[in-house]
């Protein structure tokens, strides 16, 4: 709790008519704080101050506040992810020549909000999360990137540019490569 008014002042005398009850009425609220933005893939440290249920919310302050239980499940950022796949139209993989390995790409943009946290009830109050980005296009690869897809058509030249929103759903794009017949 954090004071908001307190009618007793100091210099005051208590009870300094017997015959007349004092009343002195001292406020106080829940005291409401922001939560420091973190690395939640990251250990706790003071360059990523990761708040931890029944430690103190100022660290200088060890008898001070403590973080609720609530901090747990926080959730101030997210990620989106966007992977393109080829494949040949039988299901076979297209291996990329330089891994050895499915030829993929991989995009992901990440999301922050604020919160807050009221230290007497555990309520979070977030903020909005940052706008929406785009993943841009992905241009598929062509015989001179890929010996293997030579005598093939993708079923798009480009995957197109999307744009994303935070909490929005991983995406999977298959690109398949179609053999062209022999006239």
């Amino acid at each position: 709790y954090e004071l908001v008014n307190n009618g007793f002042v100091s210099t005051d005398k208590f009870d300094k008519d017997a015959a007349v009850d004092q009343e002195y009425v001292v406020k106080f609220k829940a005291k409401v704080v922001d939560i420091p933005s973190f690395d939640p893939t990251k250990p706790k440290s003071d360059d990523n101050p990761k708040p931890e249920p029944g430690q103190p919310v100022d660290p200088t302050k060890p008898d001070g506040p403590k973080w609720p239980a609530s901090v747990k499940d926080l959730k101030n950022t997210d990620t989106v992810k966007r992977t393109v796949k080829y494949v040949f139209e039988n299901g076979a993989p297209v291996i990329d020549p330089t891994t050895g390995n499915q030829k993929v790409v991989e995009q992901e943009v990440k999301f922050t909000r604020t919160s807050s946290v009221n230290l007497v009830t555990g309520e979070i109050t977030y903020g909005d999360w940052t706008a929406a980005q785009k993943l841009p296009a992905v241009t598929s690869p062509t015989e001179t990137d890929i010996p293997a897809v030579t005598n093939h058509i993708p079923s798009t030249k480009t995957v197109p540019a999307v744009t994303v929103q935070a909490e929005g759903e991983d995406l999977t794009e298959t690109v398949v490569y179609r053999k062209i017949d022999s006239i």
